[in-house]
């Protein structure tokens, strides 16, 4: 997990103008000067301490339509893996809600780039989970969204969760794997570079 210190907050603006993407995602231990102008979203508060950690979907995002709902593994009570209450800037767009309705995914165009916020901290939260990208986890979706956004693709992909894929181009061609991480077999179609 990467921790942003002072100094890379004093880069963002650089990023953001040569068209990069920055993902946020907060827990109630976090307070970031600025944050509004930064990223187009502020933290108004914690969220209630057995609030559980939900996305509902109101706009589409990755593999997400609007409508979808991602219940996301639950915190230990601890602020490391509380949420927190955010509030858009203006000219901000709300993609989720949370269980309560408050914005749970905020994207903010900035400059010439873009800056996505997550009212939950989802990385702490899969860190502590046992299988936590098992056969079920949806969690995916989150950083599919975020690899459209910014435009960036592998140059061989699978649409499945429990599939990977890997590739190596040389002088005379190349080689692209496919690897199932899970417990079925499958027949996907590959999308592979021109």
């Amino acid at each position: 997990l990467h921790h942003l210190r002072t100094t890379a907050w004093a880069g963002l603006a650089a990023h953001l103008a040569r068209g990069g993407t920055v993902y946020v995602s907060c827990s109630a231990d976090v307070a970031i000067p600025g944050m509004a102008d930064h990223v187009g979203a502020r933290i108004v508060d914690r969220a209630p301490a057995a609030a559980p950690a939900v996305l509902r979907f109101v706009r589409s995002w990755g593999p997400f339509a609007s409508g979808d709902e991602l219940v996301l593994p639950p915190g230990d009570g601890t602020l490391m893996t509380r949420s927190v209450v955010l509030a858009p800037a203006a000219g901000s767009d709300v993609i989720a809600l949370d269980g309560a309705g408050e914005p749970a995914i905020i994207v903010a165009s900035r400059r010439a780039g873009h800056a996505v916020t997550l009212a939950h901290p989802l990385e702490l939260l899969l860190a502590r989970t046992a299988d936590a990208h098992g056969p079920a986890d949806r969690t995916w979706g989150i950083y599919a969204g975020l690899a459209a956004l910014a435009g960036v693709a592998d140059p061989a992909s699978v649409a499945h969760p429990d599939a990977t894929t890997g590739s190596l181009r040389g002088p005379a061609g190349g080689l692209v794997t496919v690897t199932n991480h899970g417990p079925a077999p499958l027949h996907l179609p590959v999308r592979l570079p021109a």
